[in-house]
Parts: C-alpha cells; structure tokens; sequence
C-alpha cells in the first residue's frame, strides 16, 4: 500500500528528476535554460517557458552602496514554482564612481553591501551579481568582493556573474579565468553587439555569437558557462536630426526651407519643418534564435539563458520543449 508519505516522496523525487533533465533545443541538449523576469512583469509568463533557472531582476545598488529593499520571491503562477531555481539578481547602476566605492576604496561600505546580498537574497536559490560598469583599476578588488560573497553565501546557494561578451583578452575587470573560478556559474551576455549609441546592426550576430562562445568555452569550464541570447530588438534612427548647428548653416537651413523665423517672448528664434526619418529594425525571431542555439551547441555549450522573458517570440518554447 502506497502511503501518503511514500506518495510524498515520490512527488518529491519527480520533481527533482524533472529539474535535472537535460533540455532539447533545435535536435541540441543543454543542460540549463536560464530566463530574466522583471519585477512586475511576472503576467509576461505563460506556463510554455521550459526554464531551470529564472534569474528576478528586482535588486539595485542605490547611490549609498546599499540593497535596502526588501524582496519576495515570485509567484511564478504557471511555470510550476517548484521546478526552477530563482536567482536575485543584484544590479548595480551605471556609475564607476560608486562601484569604486563599493569595491575598492571604502571597506564599510563593501562589508555592509555584502550584508546586504545575503540577507535579501535569504528567500530565493541564488545570487546573480550584475556589476557592469566596473573599471578596469578595480579588477582585483572586484575578484575580492564576489569571493568574499561566496563565502558569505555558503554552499547552498549558487552564485552566478553576468559578464559582458568578449571575442578574446581585454584589459578589464571581467577576467573569464579567475572569475570562472569563483562563482558557480557565469553568464555571458552575448549581446548588444551594436547598442544605442552605436551603427544600426543585429544586436547578436550568427558570427559574433560563434566567436563569442568559442572564446568563453576556453576560458570558463563548461559546466559554470551560461551563454545569455537576446529575446530583443532595436531600431536606429539612421539620419541622426539632433545636432549643432552653426549660424550660417541654421541661416542656409531657412533659405533651403522658404521659411522665415518666429519668435519667443524672450526674442529667441526659432523655426519648425517636417523631415521624414529613415529607421533601421535588428530583431531576433525563432529563426535566427534557433541557428545561435545550434552553433552555441556545437561548440560545447551546455547552458543558455534569454534576455528577457515576455520579449521574444511565443512559439521559441515550443521549438525548444519539441527539440524540432
């Protein structure tokens, strides 16, 4: 007779088997699927994503060097709670001043946002430290904080890194080696090949992607590599109309344009026309995504993760979960 406990144990197992399993993509295996939920977004889930890691972007640095909110971790409604880890990613905002503060020059301040991560990370699986304006200077006091942290974690909770993508050595503080050694598992963002400020371009490459995996896979071992794929686009304004304009070129502007200038009240001159703006769209569809999955595999990755949950194409996951 199967007892209500042996019932428990079972379903207790099967999860456990369910979490381990190795997931297909495109005819590929990889071991991990990674996904970035933001806070607030959790509708965007519809119950199709075969995620083992959910990586909750809902921690920042603020401008003290603190993580004073506090975070719950997510009902995650129809992906089944129990079967995927969730990470809390700890983002740090677009300042090199205050990660070197928070890293090198003020020991106070390192120790109390170390205390910080471990205490609001309490509820969830892991931390994800997301640190990607730190100067090149601050290498080593980096490398010091993320050990310092796995200490602080102890075993039982993965550490992962999110890394910005390289094709071969950089004199930065993102070291693949020494990284690589620390934490559990390192996330490579392969992506933002071409960015805002940049040309329009695809925003992760068939060729980037190759190269970008070819140089992490020497550098990071296997099991720790995750490779991040975008689930995003961009559009570029090709002909940027946002400029300075010398005097006689606004003056040359009015002859080509048959305008005159008004006024306002202060005497200040100006004039208004119409332009038509030529914009250039990069996206990523299941096409494209499949193709990077399958070169990712070929080159002996084992882990991928998407950028970000609720932005790509619906039917991925059913490419993924079928392995077609």
């Amino acid at each position: 007779m199967i007892t209500d406990e042996i019932r428990a144990i079972l379903c207790v197992a099967s999860v456990l088997i369910a979490a381990s399993r190795p997931c297909t993509a495109g005819g590929f295996v990889f071991r991990e699927l990674w996904g970035y939920l933001y806070k607030g977004e959790e509708a965007a889930i519809t119950g199709q994503e075969p995620i083992t890691d959910l990586c909750y972007f809902s921690a920042t640095v603020d401008e003290t060097g603190r993580v004073r909110q506090a975070v719950q971790r997510p009902g995650l409604g129809p992906m089944r709670a129990g079967r995927q880890r969730v990470h809390l990613v700890i983002n740090a905002p677009s300042n090199r001043s205050l990660m070197y503060f928070c890293l090198a020059k003020d020991r106070q301040t390192r120790d109390a946002l170390l205390e910080d991560i471990v205490s609001v990370s309490s509820p969830f699986d892991g931390v994800q430290i997301d640190f990607e304006t730190v100067r090149p200077e601050d290498k080593q006091a980096f490398i010091s904080f993320l050990t310092l942290l796995k200490i602080r974690l102890g075993a039982d909770k993965t550490l992962s890194v999110a890394v910005p993508a390289r094709t071969g050595p950089r004199a930065d503080a993102y070291d693949y080696n020494e990284i690589g050694r620390i934490a559990d598992k390192v996330l490579v963002m392969a992506y933002d090949e071409h960015w805002q400020g940049g040309e329009p371009g695809p925003i992760c490459s068939l060729d980037w992607c190759r190269r970008v995996c070819d140089y992490a896979t020497k550098q990071i071992p296997t099991e720790r590599l995750i490779i991040g794929l975008p689930l995003y686009g961009r559009a570029w304004q090709v002909v940027q109309y946002s400029r300075a304009l010398r005097f006689h070129q606004t003056i040359e502007l009015l002859d080509r344009l048959g305008k005159s200038a008004s006024r306002d009240n202060d005497k200040t001159p100006y004039f208004e026309y119409l332009e038509p703006v030529r914009v250039k769209v990069y996206f990523e569809d299941t096409q494209s995504l499949s193709a990077k999955l399958q070169a990712c595999s070929e080159i002996g990755v084992r882990a991928v993760g998407f950028w970000r949950l609720g932005q790509g194409p619906v039917d991925l996951w059913q490419v993924i979960s079928s392995g077609q």
